[in-house]
């Protein structure tokens, strides 16, 4: 029985048959040592050596992912802070229109 990383997922898998993971998919045994605390994007593999990455590949990772989407609490305080702004702009105008 071996662990395993798979190359593209970074996906560790323990005790596992070893003939059921190709070598061009998966690394057997690979050393963790270095990267236990590491998210998986910012693992790094160099032929069937794994490292954390480096500062500047770890902000080059995180400039690459696209922005997260606005939740919906976050439209909805956006819409109402357009809706506060209008307000702010109806009660404005009626106070030049009245005597």
């Amino acid at each position: 029985m071996s662990n395993v990383l798979n190359r593209t997922t970074k996906q560790y898998i323990e005790s596992v048959n070893t003939p059921d993971y190709p070598l061009d998919l998966w690394i057997i045994n690979p050393d963790m040592s270095k990267v236990l605390n590491t998210p998986p994007d910012k693992i790094i593999i160099e032929g069937d050596k794994i490292r954390p990455a480096t500062d500047a590949e770890a902000a080059a990772i995180d400039a690459a992912k696209p922005a997260p989407e606005p939740s919906e609490i976050e439209k909805i305080k956006t819409d109402i802070l357009k809706i506060q702004a209008d307000i702010s702009k109806i009660n404005d105008a009626l106070l030049k229109i009245q005597p």
